[in-house]
């Protein structure tokens, strides 16, 4: 153990860096993984990689990758190899925070239990709760140990304390498998050369809000490693990642361990099987599927339904509806994508000039805020399958200025094809759109009610505030 620079007056040399409580940034996501895994999500599942605004008790909130990029469909792997922001906060959307906090509090990483789940949120995924060093490195040789976790031990004398399982052997091995797998990391650590290791470690970059945290905690069969790179007094680094800050210090201990030999094999356990599945949609191949590979998945979650993505001979990849808008905005960035909604296609009109067409709030004669309005109007959803995505159930919108166009952008998403959409506000029709399901409305003061249907009249309602 290693708690600063050197022991003395300089640089808080006598601070302990390694029992700090410090934000740990994106080294929680392997843990919100392995929770998924155990409620049967697999490495193949798809998350949508898209930006988009979440409410919560804490207020609005837009998730951000950290290039910025959108990367839609990405399967499990993918999404915690390349360490992507938008797929874990749809990943813990989906669990629910209160589970994942459960789990967090279990494994001895909440360390202030009197704010409760509701005060971090959606936040939990991406790092919001403060740890310790030493919690992450324990936790990090718990899934070296199976799932198994031990508390951290410094000297022989020091007495064993009961062990503790967190996860099954099968769920702490698909996360060890996906970090030590360096194609899952192709899209944003390809760059990361000091990482690119002879044999398989298992690690995980961090880096906290403004660059004032870069960690890496990583290990192999036999050891487990964590850097935290900083300063005491909380200021931010030079724009240090945690790939670039903790990641060049993590290289070396982990080349210096191996001078002589190579790290063992991380031994799988029973109940592991090896499946060929499409790449794009996780599923069987169909006969039209080009790239296959092989994933593994706990005996039982295997798919058995055959591609959907794939069931011509057309280039493209027809992927769910739900993501038309982000097709969409490639195209209008002029963005070449394989992809394409299946069954339908896209509706040329619905680049809307004037609009806002991002989930950012408005700006200049418009302002957005949740908090101001405290009528908790009911939110009805008929059917998931069709759902608003802005606004928002009780957005409020208070309208300035004189001689300005004030329109809002509406945003739709379906699950399933649909040819169009049908709006409508306080229930009086006034547009249809096809994908991507965008259209604009010119905000009218009150209280009115938003709709959106299908074919078969399901969607979704919204009420909003406009003054």
């Amino acid at each position: 153990l290693v708690g600063s620079i050197q022991y003395g007056r300089r640089d808080g040399g006598y601070n302990n860096g390694c029992i700090a409580l410090r934000s740990p940034g994106s080294t929680l996501k392997p843990f919100l993984y392995g929770l998924a895994m155990e409620r049967g999500y697999t490495p193949a599942s798809l998350l949508e990689d898209t930006e988009r605004r979440y409410r919560s008790p804490k207020g609005d909130y837009i998730p951000r990758n950290y290039d910025h990029r959108e990367y839609g469909p990405v399967n499990i792997r993918s999404a915690l190899g390349n360490s992507l922001n938008l797929s874990a906060i749809r990943m813990i959307d989906e669990l629910g925070y209160r589970p994942f906090y459960d789990w967090l509090d279990r494994a001895g990483l909440i360390n202030d239990p009197s704010k409760g789940p509701d005060f971090y949120g959606l936040g939990l995924a991406i790092g919001n709760p403060e740890v310790t060093l030493e919690q992450l490195v324990a936790n990090y040789a718990m899934l070296a140990n199976g799932g198994v976790y031990r508390p951290l031990r410094y000297l022989r004398s020091d007495s064993l304390s009961e062990t503790q399982r967190l996860l099954s052997p099968q769920a702490a091995w698909l996360i060890t498998d996906i970090l030590s797998d360096p194609t899952a990391k192709s899209l944003t650590f390809a760059s990361v050369a000091h990482l690119d290791f002879p044999y398989r470690v298992a690690w995980k970059t961090g880096t906290s809000n403004g660059y004032r945290d870069s960690w890496i905690v990583g290990y192999t069969p036999e050891y487990t490693v964590g850097v935290w790179a900083g300063n005491f007094r909380g200021d931010a680094t030079y724009s240090l990642s945690g790939s670039e800050g903790a990641g060049g210090i993590f290289a070396d201990i982990i080349k210096s361990l191996y001078r002589q030999s190579n790290p063992g094999v991380f031994e799988q356990p029973e109940g592991i099987v090896g499946v060929r599945i499409c790449s794009h949609s996780g599923m069987k191949p169909s006969p039209h599927c080009r790239s296959i590979v092989r994933e593994w998945f706990i005996k039982g979650t295997e798919p058995h339904q055959s591609c959907t993505f794939h069931l011509d001979e057309a280039e493209r990849v027809s992927i769910p509806s739900q993501y038309a808008g982000w097709i969409h905005d490639l195209e209008r960035k002029g963005i070449d994508s394989p992809y394409a909604v299946a069954l339908v296609k896209q509706d040329p009109d619905s680049d809307l000039e004037g609009a806002m067409v991002s989930n950012a709030p408005p700006a200049g004669p418009v302002r957005i805020g949740s908090n101001a309005f405290e009528r908790a109007f009911p939110r009805n959803a008929l059917k998931e399958n069709i759902q608003i995505m802005y606004p928002l159930d009780r957005d409020r919108f208070v309208m300035e200025g004189r001689g300005v166009d004030r329109r809002i952008a509406l945003k739709a998403e379906s699950a399933q094809p649909e040819a169009s959409l049908t709006w409508f506000m306080d229930g009086v029709e006034f547009a249809q759109t096809g994908p991507p399901y965008q259209t604009a409305w010119r905000l009218e003061r009150g209280v009115h009610t938003l709709s959106v249907s299908g074919s078969k009249g399901m969607g979704d309602s919204v009420q909003i505030v406009v003054e």
